[in-house]
C-alpha cells in the first residue's frame, strides 16, 4: 500500500511539477484574457514546445479579429470548463462565411494545423476559463499574424 505524498516530498529527478505562481506575470493581458507562456517546455526532436496557460476572464459574444501561425500547430485543451473557439480554414485571410464556432469539451484536445485561423476560446461554463496551449517554442513572438475582420461576428449559443 502506498500513501499519497505531501507537497514537500513529491519532487523527483525524473519528472517536473510546473507551478503557476502569483509572482509569474502573464506575457499578454487585456480585458478578455491573460496568457502565461512558457510555464514549461516539452523537448522535441526538431523544436521544443512551450506549455502555456490562457485564462479567459469574461464571457464574450462577438469578435472582430483572428490570428494564425504559419509554421506551428497549436494544441488547446480545456482545464476547468468546456470551451468554444472560432476557427476558419487556412487562406490569405479568414473567409467570414467559412468561420465556424466549435465546442471542445474537458477531456478533449483540439489540434489546429499550421495556418488555421482562430480567436481566443470562450467558456461554455463559468469564468474564469483556463486552458492549456501548446506551441512550438517562440511561436507567439516569431510566428503570429493577426487580422481585423470586416465586421463583428456575433456568436449564438
Amino acid at each position: 500500500m502506498l500513501r499519497i505524498e505531501n507537497d514537500n516530498s513529491r519532487e523527483a529527478e525524473y519528472y517536473e511539477i510546473i507551478r503557476l505562481s502569483e509572482e509569474v506575470k502573464p506575457v499578454f493581458s487585456n480585458s478578455l484574457l491573460e496568457f502565461w507562456n512558457p510555464v514549461g517546455v516539452i523537448p522535441g526532436t526538431e523544436k521544443d514546445y512551450d506549455v502555456g496557460i490562457c485564462r479567459i476572464k469574461e464571457h464574450y459574444s462577438s469578435f472582430n479579429q483572428m490570428e494564425r501561425h504559419l509554421h506551428s500547430e497549436e494544441i488547446i485543451t480545456p482545464i476547468n470548463f468546456d470551451l468554444f473557439i472560432p476557427v476558419a480554414p487556412p487562406a490569405s485571410k479568414p473567409e467570414e462565411e467559412k468561420i465556424r464556432i466549435i465546442p471542445v469539451h474537458v477531456g478533449e484536445i483540439l489540434r489546429l494545423y499550421d495556418g488555421a485561423w482562430h480567436f481566443a476560446c470562450g467558456s461554455l461554463g463559468d469564468v474564469p476559463l483556463d486552458y492549456f496551449v501548446f506551441l512550438q517554442k517562440d511561436t507567439p513572438i516569431d510566428d503570429i499574424e493577426i487580422v481585423e475582420l470586416s465586421s463583428n461576428i456575433d456568436i449564438v449559443k
